[in-house]
């Protein structure tokens, strides 16, 4: 097995140059997709359920304010 020698600054060019090419902005649009997609899985099981709660409560409730406010007549003494 060979022995190579490296100097300090050949080195560093090295680590230059390979973070250059990580840095590249290919991966930006990849990203991006991906962040779309995980926002549209957020609305889908987070915002969709909880907006179908809501309505599923209003219809619920909306029965007894009814006979509360209209059959029964009582007041707000708060």
């Amino acid at each position: 097995m060979d022995k190579v020698y490296i100097t300090k600054q050949e080195m560093y060019d090295g680590i230059e140059k390979e973070a250059k090419k990580l840095k590249s902005g290919d991966s930006g649009p990849i990203l991006a997709i991906l962040l779309w997609i995980w926002i549209l899985w957020a609305l889908v099981f987070l915002v969709i359920p909880a907006f179908i709660s809501l309505v599923l409560l209003f219809v619920i409730y909306a029965p007894f304010f009814i006979v509360d406010k209209k059959i029964l007549k009582r007041r707000n003494n708060g």
